[in-house]
């Protein structure tokens, strides 16, 4: 497997969670400490943010601000966090639909090695490539013609798994 972003520590899942259940101190940084947060909140990297097309920086700006009111869904979050760390492993080879597995190679939450991982050991499923951001879209992977082939290929495998009943 290729060079990812390493997985989240626990002490900055902690120092996440506290942040992310006060509608206060996310509040507070997104007035004092914007990059910080979209780096670790969004996983994005604030130079990519910088370097994107005005109407993309509108976009994750936005994205970042109605997150408020963070504290509704703290919970979750925590949940999700507990969740993911304790992850064992699963049959994966028992999965019989196809999927199509993406993620970003510098998603700042380093899941890009557990979604390559993910893909092959399961049949039938690929692993979106190429696994990296663009400068012109912060958040969404650069999909090339061959990964528009493949969605239509799964598309058209599905028949196969969920025949119709008509």
């Amino acid at each position: 497997m290729a060079d990812f972003a390493p997985p989240v520590s626990d002490d900055k899942d902690a120092l996440l969670l506290r942040l992310l259940g006060s509608d206060f101190l996310f509040w507070t940084g997104l007035h004092v400490v914007r990059d910080t947060l979209i780096r670790h909140v969004l996983a994005t990297p604030p130079e990519q943010v910088a370097a994107a097309s005005e109407q993309e920086r509108t976009r994750v700006n936005d994205l970042a601000n109605r997150i408020l009111p963070v504290s509704i869904r703290a919970a979750g979050l925590r949940d999700d966090t507990q969740l993911g760390k304790g992850l064992r492993p699963y049959a994966l080879e028992t999965i019989r639909v196809p999927a199509l597995v993406i993620s970003a190679r510098d998603d700042g939450f380093g899941t890009c090695a557990a979604a390559q991982y993910t893909a092959s050991r399961s049949p039938g499923a690929k692993f979106g490539s190429p696994c990296t951001r663009t400068r012109r879209s912060i958040s969404y992977l650069t999909w090339t013609r061959s990964s528009f082939e493949e969605v239509g290929a799964m598309e058209d495998r599905v028949g196969d798994v969920f025949p119709d009943e008509g």
